[in-house]
C-alpha cells in the first residue's frame, strides 16, 4: 500500500508542479461595497494535495481568494474532521455550519435524502463519461439538481465522474456472467449493487471498505467492484489476480452548499462561489482521468490479467442486469418518469455526437 501512494503522491506532485491542472484566474465581477465573507470547504478525503480531493480543495480556495480580491477566505477542513460524508451532508442540508460548501459527495450518500439521485445508477446507461456528464449537465440534469434543491435544500455547484466500477477477483479470469457464478463479490449496502451481483449468478457481500482488503486475503470474498482509481488507492490490485473493465455503473460525485445561505448571499459572491464550483469540478475531472490511467498501468505489474470486454461480451452483462434492476430503483424513486426522461435525453446527446442510437 506505501508503494502505491508514494506512486500516486509523486506523479501528481510533478503534475501540479508543471501547472498542467492549476486553475486560471478570471476577472469582470463588480465587488464594490461588498462586505467580506467566509467560507468554510469540508471534505471527507485525505489532506494531500497530491490527492484529487484535496488538490482540488486549494483551487477552490485560490479561484474564489484571488477573484474575489481577498473579501472571500477560505477555510479547509479535510481529511473527515468535520464529520463523514453523511454527516458533512447533514451538516450542509441543516446549515448547521454557517457559510458550508462541501465535496466528495457520491450519489450513494445522496440517495439516502433524495432517492431520485439513484436514476444514474441504472446499470450500463451511459457508454462513456463524456456523455454522462453532457446529460447531467444538459437539461435533464438541472431538472434533477432543482429538484434535490426542493425537496433538500442542498444547491449543488459542481459535478464531476468517480469514472465507472468494474468488477476484481482473485479467482479467475471474467469474460462473461457464466464466469461469476458462485463468486462471493464486495458490495455497499445498496440495494441496487447487489441485485447486480446476484443477477450475475454470484453471491453479493457487504464488507465496509475498511475491511475488504483483509476480507480479500482471507477469503471472505472472491472479489469486488469499483472504478480503477480507487481500487487502487485500497491497494487492492495486490490481493486480487484479475481485473474485468466491464464498467456496469456509471459514479457521480457533488460539490454542495446549503442553498438558503447561497440565496442569501450577493449577486456577486453567488456569481463567484457558482464559478469557483465548476472550475473546481473541471479540476477533479482532469485529476480523475489522469489518476485512472495511473491505475490501470499501475496494475498491469500486479495481476494476471486486465480484460476489456468485446461489444458482445458486455451485452451479455447488460441483458443480465439492466431490466430487474432498473424496476428495483423505479420503486425506490419519487419521481419514476425519470427514468424515461433520462433515457430520452442519452439518445438526444448520443445523436448530437454522432453516435449510433442503441
Amino acid at each position: 500500500m506505501k508503494r502505491t501512494l508514494t506512486i500516486f503522491a509523486v506523479v501528481f506532485f510533478l503534475i501540479l508542479t508543471t501547472g498542467l491542472v492549476l486553475a486560471d484566474t478570471y476577472e469582470g465581477y463588480d465587488l464594490s461595497g461588498l462586505k467580506p465573507i467566509k467560507i468554510m470547504l469540508s471534505h471527507p478525503d485525505v489532506v494531500d494535495s497530491t490527492q484529487h480531493t484535496h488538490g482540488s480543495a486549494l483551487v477552490f480556495k485560490k479561484y474564489l481568494e484571488e477573484n474575489s480580491q481577498g473579501k472571500i477566505t477560505v477555510n479547509i477542513q479535510g481529511g473527515g474532521v468535520l464529520g463523514n460524508t453523511g454527516e458533512l451532508q447533514e451538516q450542509v442540508m441543516l446549515g448547521t455550519i454557517p457559510n458550508h460548501v462541501s465535496m466528495g459527495h457520491t450519489e450513494g450518500t445522496i440517495s439516502t435524502i433524495f432517492p431520485d439521485i439513484q436514476v444514474i445508477s441504472i446499470p450500463y446507461l451511459f457508454d462513456n463519461v463524456d456523455i454522462a456528464l453532457e446529460v447531467m449537465e444538459g437539461e435533464f440534469g438541472h431538472k434533477l439538481f432543482e429538484l434535490m434543491r426542493e425537496k433538500t435544500g442542498i444547491r449543488v455547484i459542481g459535478i464531476y465522474d468517480n469514472s465507472f466500477r468494474s468488477f476484481m477477483n482473485n479467482e479467475k479470469p471474467i469474460h462473461t456472467p457464466e464466469d461469476m457464478k458462485g463468486m462471493k463479490i464486495r458490495v455497499m449496502p445498496i440495494k441496487a449493487h447487489q441485485e447486480i451481483v446476484k443477477q450475475l449468478g454470484a453471491i453479493p457481500t457487504v464488507v465496509p471498505w475498511t475491511e475488504l482488503y483483509t476480507a480479500l486475503q482471507t477469503g471472505v470474498v472472491d472479489g469486488c467492484e469499483n472504478s480503477p482509481a480507487t481500487l487502487v488507492l485500497g491497494s487492492l490490485h495486490e490481493v486480487n489476480k484479475y481485473l474485468t473493465l466491464n464498467k456496469h455503473v456509471y459514479s457521480q460525485v457533488h460539490i454542495i452548499t446549503n442553498d438558503g445561505w447561497y440565496q442569501s448571499l450577493p449577486a456577486a459572491y453567488q456569481e463567484l462561489i457558482k464559478d469557483a464550483g465548476e472550475v473546481t469540478a473541471l479540476e477533479l475531472r482532469k485529476r480523475m482521468r489522469i489518476g485512472e490511467e495511473m491505475a490501470l498501468n499501475m496494475m498491469q505489474e500486479d495481476l494476471k490479467e486486465i480484460y476489456t470486454p468485446t461489444p458482445e461480451e458486455i451485452a451479455m452483462f447488460r441483458s443480465k442486469v439492466r431490466e430487474p434492476v432498473m424496476e428495483i430503483i423505479a420503486e425506490q424513486l419519487d419521481n419514476p418518469q425519470l427514468i424515461n426522461e433520462i433515457l430520452i435525453e442519452i439518445q438526444k446527446v448520443k445523436k448530437s455526437f454522432g453516435l449510433d442510437e442503441q
